[in-house]
């Protein structure tokens, strides 16, 4: 039996999940960015924690700012959303487009830093 004859392969529904991903993108760029999208994830650093009326914040320093960051912001130049933030790490949810053009969602995280003196 010959694998690659028409009918035994099949063809992904490009059109549908693209107008999916072409939504999400859309959506995103309808909101004003925030100040955090214009740095790398990489070159963002989790300094530490701050706890006030039960809302966990974290400090991070981008560039030479510090930035105090809550559940929902947006970080990273992938429109990474803040879903969990913690005493060690910052958990983000981000939008990566893949080599075929479609965009997939994609957990990443950002670890505390350890300041030396």
């Amino acid at each position: 039996i010959d694998p690659f004859r028409p009918e035994r392969v099949e063809v992904a529904s490009a059109s549908r999940a693209t107008s999916a991903s072409t939504a999400l993108i859309e959506e995103q760029k309808k909101r004003p960015p925030e100040p955090l999208e214009a740095f790398p994830l990489e070159s963002i650093q989790m300094l530490g924690t701050i706890t006030q009326n039960k809302e966990t914040f974290a400090l991070v320093r981008a560039g030479p700012n510090l930035y105090r960051v809550k559940k929902g912001n947006y970080m990273g130049q992938n429109f990474g959303v803040i879903t969990a933030i913690d005493e060690a790490q910052i958990s983000l949810k981000e939008l990566i487009q893949e080599g075929s053009g479609e965009w997939v969602e994609r957990a990443s995280s950002l670890q505390l830093q350890e300041v030396r003196k």
